[in-house]
């Protein structure tokens, strides 16, 4: 039996697993802002910049996981 096969499989799903990270990144930044807004809602204008990037940053993190368990699926 071919082990690269079984290596991909390992490969990917470590890949994935930061995908996982990357979601549970985007929850946690979210509900935290809804927090901080419902306690001070003056504060909501000058925290959505912060949030907006943070979550950009988070998001890129998953795509760039993303692509990789791709190359490694089908390219490697």
């Amino acid at each position: 039996m071919d082990m690269t096969i079984g290596l991909k499989a390992i490969g990917a799903s470590i890949a994935v697993l930061s995908m996982i990270g990357s979601s549970l990144a985007i929850g946690i930044l979210s509900g935290k802002f809804f927090e901080s807004v419902a306690r001070q809602p003056e504060i909501e204008s000058k925290l959505k910049g912060s949030l907006i990037i943070a979550l950009g940053f988070a998001e890129a993190i998953g795509l760039f996981a993303f692509t990789i368990a791709a190359l490694i699926i089908f390219i490697l």
